[in-house]
């Protein structure tokens, strides 16, 4: 029996496309669509909407993760900026073959676009997996073109809009999925097309608080001291302790701190220690010019 509205889902970078495509067929009954990987013929991964009469309302270009081998052709001699600009190319190329697709198999039918990739201009947090040359390759959002009357991106977990030419958001993770992400307000976007392609934002309810607690030792015996739980689940912190200098009985204390720490809703999940004036380690011990090539094994 099929559901009361269409699925559709799309591969990311942590997925595997076999896997996610396996039970394609079976779910496709249920009308849930999966694409897993990029198909090799890039129409497969347009999706159309039908309405009661059976007419289609629009079109859902859903475009996965796009990986190396989908982007380019490695080429023996490849300079890094040669590569980082094929890459960059690969993805508006595969944007516009679709949209090109979406006008000759569904021509003036209103298409949207999902995506996968890392935009030029955004703000990350420290969950996501860097992409597509470590992020460097970041894609410049106008390259989209203005075929497509909204594009959905995702892979960066805070919720934001991105500058290109029609209505291009990450809706972002639902929930924080790191301790960077505590301060974020999590959503949903909501597309009426019958009242246009901005998007409306639903605020999504935080059943679990994230405290990030930092400072000296004694400041954080303190602010521990004084927590008071609000919450049904337990609060998960991450505590960090902040010194000038090295001194390794306070990181005794500050590790003793922890596993003593117990008050009822409350749980230290994440910990760890930053010194302003930090002890000089292997990698300073080089000029930061120096090639690996250079060096003697005795030195290595």
């Amino acid at each position: 029996r099929k559901l009361d509205c269409k699925i559709i889902l799309t591969g990311g970078n942590h997925d595997s496309p076999a896997m996610l495509n396996a039970p394609r067929e079976i779910l496709k009954e249920l009308d849930m669509h999966v694409v897993g990987g990029l198909p090799e013929d890039l129409a497969d991964t347009l999706i159309p909407i039908q309405n009661e009469s059976g007419h289609n309302e629009m079109v859902i270009a859903a475009i996965p993760f796009l990986r190396d081998a989908d982007l380019r052709s490695a080429a023996e001699g490849e300079t890094y900026a040669e590569r980082v600009e094929a890459v960059q190319k690969g993805i508006e190329n595969t944007f516009h073959q679709v949209a090109d697709l979406c006008k000759t198999h569904y021509p003036n039918v209103p298409a949207l676009a999902m995506g996968h990739l890392f935009a030029a201009g955004m703000s990350t947090s420290e969950s996501e997996r860097d992409i597509q040359i470590g992020n460097l390759a970041a894609f410049e959002a106008t390259h989209f073109g203005d075929y497509f009357r909204y594009i959905a991106l995702r892979h960066i977990h805070k919720p934001q809009q991105v500058k290109a030419l029609v209505p291009t958001f990450y809706s972002g993770s639902p929930i924080p999925l790191s301790f960077s992400e505590y301060a974020d307000k999590k959503r949903v976007l909501i597309l009426d097309t019958e009242r246009g392609y901005e998007p409306e934002s639903i605020a999504i309810p935080s059943f679990r608080q994230l405290l990030k607690i930092s400072g000296n030792l004694e400041a954080l015996q303190f602010k521990l001291s004084e927590l008071e739980n609000s919450g049904a689940l337990d609060t998960l912190i991450e505590l960090i302790l902040k010194e000038e200098s090295y001194d390794a009985n306070k990181i005794l204390g500050f590790d003793q701190l922890v596993t003593e720490f117990q008050k009822p809703g409350f749980e230290i999940v994440k910990h760890r220690t930053d010194f302003t004036h930090k002890i000089q380690g292997a990698s300073a011990l080089y000029n930061q010019h120096t090639q690996l090539q250079d060096l003697k094994p005795k030195e290595v």
